[in-house]
């Protein structure tokens, strides 16, 4: 989770990546400074070396109950 998603985000996830981490970001936890920018990031950078799903699909994969 952070902002910026072009650049913190996508440099702080490819570092982890780089280093063997698996990388999950979390599309509606995250801030570009457009809808655009966002969309294009989540939809076409990130999945080249991250899984990409928002926090609801996260806790869900972690198998923990959400609350409303």
């Amino acid at each position: 989770a952070g902002a910026v998603t072009s650049i913190c985000i996508d440099s702080t996830a490819r570092f982890a990546h780089e280093k063997g981490y698996h990388v999950t970001i979390l599309s509606d936890c995250t801030s570009a400074r457009t809808i655009l920018e966002q969309d294009f990031y989540c939809n076409n950078i990130f999945p080249l070396y991250a899984e990409v799903m928002n926090h609801t699909e996260l806790l869900t994969k972690l198998g923990l109950a959400i609350v409303a």
